[in-house]
């Protein structure tokens, strides 16, 4: 179990490192005026694509100590909160408390 998570944490961690590496002199360029239309798409990929790979880091260590995630149309919230009890990172009380009252 965990020699698997941590290769598999490893190798996220590894990917995000390189999307941050290859765009970071884009995405600090772009501050510099106002980005186009073509440049808030490029940015909105880059952050999706980060986005994407910290929550399949979150899902790999949540699947791991709970054993499954969410299906449910709030899977994203389901996933932080799931989170914050597997990890006991603090986050705002309204942020899991919102969601186990719906």
């Amino acid at each position: 179990m965990w020699p698997e998570l941590l290769r598999d944490l490893e190798e996220e961690l590894i990917d995000l490192s390189r999307l941050r590496e290859a765009y970071t002199e884009h995405i600090d360029g772009a501050f510099a005026k106002a980005p186009n239309k073509i440049e808030i798409l490029a940015l909105a990929s880059v952050l999706q694509s980060y986005y994407t790979g910290m929550e399949n880091a979150m899902a790999r260590i949540v699947r791991t100590f709970d054993g499954q995630i969410s299906k449910s149309h709030s899977w994203h919230a389901d996933l932080l909160c799931a989170s914050r009890s597997v990890t006991q990172i603090s986050y705002p009380d309204q942020t899991c408390d919102h969601y186990e009252r719906t």
